[in-house]
């Protein structure tokens, strides 16, 4: 019946929840790797480019 779970949903509830407990114990903004912040990696591509000759 559509009350039953299959065990794809249950992996499913426990993925949101494990998300949702992740995000609740992320680090200050300060403690984050440059790698998670938006723009960075573009940042670090026009570092190591070369520049114009």
């Amino acid at each position: 019946s559509a009350i039953e779970k299959s065990p794809l949903d249950f992996a499913d509830e426990a993925e949101a929840s494990g998300r949702e407990t992740a995000a609740s114990k992320m680090p200050p903004p300060e403690e984050v790797p440059l790698a998670t912040v938006p723009g960075a990696s573009q940042a670090v591509e026009a570092v190591v480019a070369e520049p114009p000759t």
